[in-house]
């Protein structure tokens, strides 16, 4: 069940988790007032939720349907939870002209802090550049 974030109609970036973090309140807690976050399933892909995000967590990009992969965007950036085949998924990214981080699940929790940290600044950087360019 996809949610409408609060921080959507606010105007900031939109982090979707894509078929993986059934429940994703605790990552909405975390970056309430940054970015909103909501999960968005396999079956509710059509949605348009996946083309307006900044950021897409994904448990493997090669894995994905072909429909959901095509949703994808180059701008975006897209983080492989755990994927059992990173050869695999970084083919998958290079043929769609994405790019694409992975994060290693024997080392999760550091390499998490690392990237979410990254992903932070990045989204802090772009909403302020965003808002300069509409004002």
């Amino acid at each position: 069940m996809a949610h409408s974030p609060a921080g959507a109609a606010a105007g900031l970036p939109l982090v979707v988790s894509l078929n993986c973090l059934d429940d994703p309140s605790p990552e909405r807690e975390l970056l309430a007032g940054v970015a909103g976050v909501e999960h968005v399933s396999l079956s509710a892909v059509g949605s348009g939720r996946v083309e307006s995000a900044a950021a897409v967590l994904l448990p493997s990009l090669a894995y994905l349907p072909r429909a959901a992969q095509r949703r994808l965007r180059p701008w975006q950036l897209l983080l492989c939870l755990g994927s059992p085949d990173r050869a695999a998924d970084a083919a998958a990214a290079a043929d769609l002209g994405l790019r694409l981080v992975h994060v290693d699940a024997n080392r999760a929790e550091e390499v998490a802090d690392t990237v979410m940290a990254l992903f932070l600044g990045l989204l802090r950087r772009t909403h302020l550049l965003s808002r300069h360019v509409s004002s």
